[in-house]
C-alpha cells in the first residue's frame, strides 16, 4: 500500500497555483495451498487485487476568447475571406480589421466551441500553452490462479489448473472536455478491459521406469475491449453534423483538428478508439519419453486450433472521421505569413472551410481468422560418451490455410495477373481464396555437445523453421 506515493506536486514551479492530482497505489493478495487427501490430492491457489490511481497535469493551448468571436484584430497576420478571389485563392480580400462577421460563423463551430474550455492562464503570449488541468489514469485488476492435483496410483498423476486475469484501465476524460475528448494523453480517454483465461487438464502415465507419457489439452483466451468515454452517445449530432452516429461503434465526436499551434485534436478521441479483439487457441498435445541405453529417445505430437479476431478502424481519422483545418483556406498565396498563421487555421474553422475530411467505415463486424495447425516429431539425445553429447531430430509441421470467422467479405488476396483484389464469398473464391496446402514441411534439427572439463562445454547446433503464412 503506497497511498500518496509521490511527494512532489504533478503540477509545475511556474504555476500560480499548485495542486497536485490524486495518485495512489493499493495492491493485496494471499496464496493457499495444501493436501485435500494425504497424498492423494493437493490443491493450490492464490488471488491479487490491485488499485493504481495515476494523478497527470494536462497543458495546453486553446482558442482565446477573441479568436472564437472571429477577432483577430491582435494577431500578427491578416485574414482573408475564402468567399472572395479564385478557386486557388488568388484575388482573396482581407476581412475588415481582420474580423469576421458574426452571421459567417458557422452555427456547428460555435457549438464545438461550447466543449472547449478557456484559457486558464493568464498573461500567455499566443501560440504558448495557456490551459492547464488535472487528470488521472485508474487501473484496477483481479487476477487468480488454481491448481488441483491428483495421484490416482504409483503410475498415473492427473492435474486441472486455472488462471484468470481481468485488468481494467480507465483515463478520466480531462478538465473541462467532458465526453467530447480532446489533445492531451494521446486522446485515449476511454475504458479498456482485458478477459483472459486460461485452463488445462495434465495426465502423466508411468508405463516403467523408462517409459513415461505426458499428455495434455486445454484452452487459453483473451478478450480486450476499449470503449471511449462517449460511447453510445450521438454527440455529433447533437451539434448539427449529420450521418457520423450511425451506430455505437460511430458514436461520439468527429476528430477536429486545428493547426498552426493549437492543441490538436481540439476535440475528438485517437482513431485507434473503440477496438474489439479476441485470440482462443484450443491444444491437445502429447509426448512419450523412452529411455533405451544411451538414448533418450521423445515422439510427440501437438494439435492447436485458433481463432484471432480484430475490429479496429484507424486509418482515416477513425470511425467517427474527421475534420482537419488549415491556414491556406483563409490564406493569400502571395501572403507566405498567412499560410502559417494560427488566425488563419482557426477562421477556417469558424468559417467551416476544413482541408481536410476523412473517415473509416466498418464492413463487417468479426474481422478475423481461424485456422487449425498439426506438429510431430522425433527427437534423440544420444549419450556417445562422457564428454560427447548428440542431439538428433525430425519435426514435421501442417497449418491448414486461413478461413475468415464471418465467411463471406472476410479475407481478400492481390491477384497481380488481374490487378485486382480476390475477396472470399464473391465470385468463385473459395473461403480459403485457394491457398494451398503444404504437406512436406519437414525440418531437421541437430546438436552437439562437447564437454572439455567440468567447467566448459561447447556446443553447436542447426535447426529449420517453418514460416506457416508467408
Amino acid at each position: 500500500n503506497t497511498d500518496a506515493t509521490n511527494a512532489l506536486p504533478a503540477s509545475t514551479v511556474f504555476d500560480a497555483v499548485r495542486t497536485k492530482p490524486d495518485t495512489s497505489y493499493n495492491q493485496l493478495g494471499f496464496t493457499i495451498g495444501g493436501p485435500i487427501r494425504k497424498n492423494r490430492l493437493f490443491y493450490f491457489g492464490d488471488y491479487q487485487y490491485t488499485r493504481d490511481i495515476l494523478g497527470k497535469v494536462y497543458r495546453g493551448v486553446v482558442p482565446t476568447a477573441e479568436f472564437r468571436q472571429g477577432d483577430f484584430s491582435a494577431a500578427p497576420t491578416k485574414v482573408y475571406d475564402p468567399a472572395t478571389g479564385d478557386a486557388a485563392g488568388a484575388g482573396r480580400t482581407q476581412f475588415a480589421g481582420n474580423r469576421i462577421p458574426a452571421n459567417r460563423i458557422s452555427p456547428i463551430a460555435l457549438a464545438l466551441l461550447e466543449h472547449i474550455p478557456l484559457p486558464n492562464l493568464s498573461g500567455v503570449a499566443l501560440g504558448q500553452v495557456n490551459y492547464q488541468m488535472n487528470g488521472q489514469r485508474d487501473k484496477f485488476g483481479h487476477s487468480f490462479d488454481t491448481k488441483i492435483t491428483g495421484v490416482l496410483n504409483d503410475s498415473n498423476t492427473v492435474s486441472w489448473r486455472l488462471s484468470y486475469q481481468r485488468p481494467e484501465v480507465t483515463e478520466v476524460p480531462a478538465q473541462g472536455y467532458g465526453d467530447w475528448g480532446g489533445p492531451y494523453s494521446d486522446q485515449f480517454f476511454a475504458t479498456g478491459t482485458n478477459s483472459t483465461y486460461s485452463t488445462a487438464v495434465n495426465w502423466t502415465r508411468t508405463f516403467s521406469n523408462t517409459l513415461l507419457m505426458d499428455t495434455r489439452g486445454g484452452v487459453s483466451y483473451y478478450h480486450n475491449i476499449a470503449r471511449h468515454t462517449a460511447w453510445g452517445k450521438k454527440l455529433a449530432e447533437e451539434v448539427g453534423i449529420s450521418g457520423i452516429n450511425l451506430d455505437d461503434w460511430s458514436s461520439g465526436p468527429p476528430r477536429i483538428n486545428i493547426g498552426n499551434g493549437f492543441s490538436s485534436p481540439a476535440l475528438g478521441y485517437s482513431n485507434s478508439l473503440p477496438w474489439d479483439r479476441y485470440e482462443r487457441t484450443w491444444e491437445v498435445a502429447s509426448t512419450l519419453t523412452k529411455l533405451w541405453g544411451n538414448h533418450t529417445i521423445k515422439f510427440g505430437a501437438d494439435w492447436r486450433h485458433n481463432t484471432d479476431m480484430l475490429l479496429q478502424t484507424q486509418d482515416n481519422q477513425g470511425p467517427r472521421g474527421g475534420y482537419t483545418f488549415g491556414a491556406a483556406m483563409t490564406a493569400l498565396p502571395t501572403d507566405s505569413s498567412s499560410q502559417s498563421g494560427m488566425a488563419n487555421a482557426f477562421a477556417a474553422f469558424l468559417l467551416d472551410r476544413p482541408g481536410g475530411i476523412a473517415r473509416d467505415l466498418k464492413v463487417i463486424d468479426e474481422p478475423g481468422t481461424k485456422h487449425w495447425s498439426f506438429f510431430t516429431f522425433v527427437h534423440d539425445k544420444w549419450q556417445l560418451s562422457k564428454k560427447v553429447t548428440l542431439d538428433l531430430g525430425l519435426r514435421w509441421e501442417y497449418y491448414d490455410p486461413f478461413v475468415g470467422i464471418e465467411g463471406k467479405g472476410s479475407l481478400s488476396n492481390y491477384d497481380p495477373t488481374t490487378n485486382t483484389l480476390r475477396v472470399t464469398g464473391y465470385g468463385d473464391y473459395p473461403d480459403d481464396l485457394g491457398v494451398k496446402k503444404d504437406l512436406k514441411t519437414f525440418n531437421p534439427r541437430l546438436g552437439v555437445s562437447y564437454r572439455i572439463d567440468e567447467k566448459t562445454v561447447v556446443r553447436a547446433g542447426y535447426g529449420a523453421s517453418t514460416t506457416p503464412f508467408p
